[in-house]
């Protein structure tokens, strides 16, 4: 079993830099949330939150219904220019513009073998690092 810790992801510079996402809490309904903190304000950290959500217990219902979540979202702030002071010579408050995100989500049956859940792991990881895919999201071009 995984230990709930912190992080280490590269971005997608040139040369890539790692980022440390920083282990902050597991809420009520077993999402644990991250933070990578090198923004100047905590409205500017990058969000990461990964959770497994198992079958409900005593369901009944075909087994072919009883299915795992796992689901893995990334939300990436970029922050509003202004200027350096208002008219009082205060600074304004940090703000969002807007977020990048991202979330992948497994659906596991509880039946499946450990090489088909291997295989769609596989199957998902390099169909999003496949070049259609990467151009897809990084130059906005559509397949034809």
């Amino acid at each position: 079993m995984p230990a709930f810790g912190n992080l280490t992801l590269a971005d997608g510079q040139t040369t890539p830099v790692n980022h440390t996402f920083y282990a902050t809490d597991q809420n009520p309904l077993g999402v644990f949330n991250y933070v990578e903190q090198t923004a100047s304000s905590a409205i500017g950290y990058l969000r990461l939150a990964w959770s497994l959500r198992s079958p409900v217990a005593g369901q009944r219902v075909s087994s072919s219904d009883r299915v795992y979540k796992a689901k893995q979202t990334l939300k990436v702030p970029t922050m509003e220019s202004t200027s350096a002071a208002t008219g009082s010579g205060i600074p304004p408050a940090p703000t969002v513009a807007y977020w990048h995100s991202s979330s992948v989500e497994y659906t596991i049956p509880e039946r499946g073998t450990l090489q088909e859940r291997k295989d769609l792991h596989a199957y998902t990881r390099n169909g999003i690092g496949h070049a259609d895919f990467t151009t897809q999201v990084t130059s906005l071009q559509p397949m034809r």
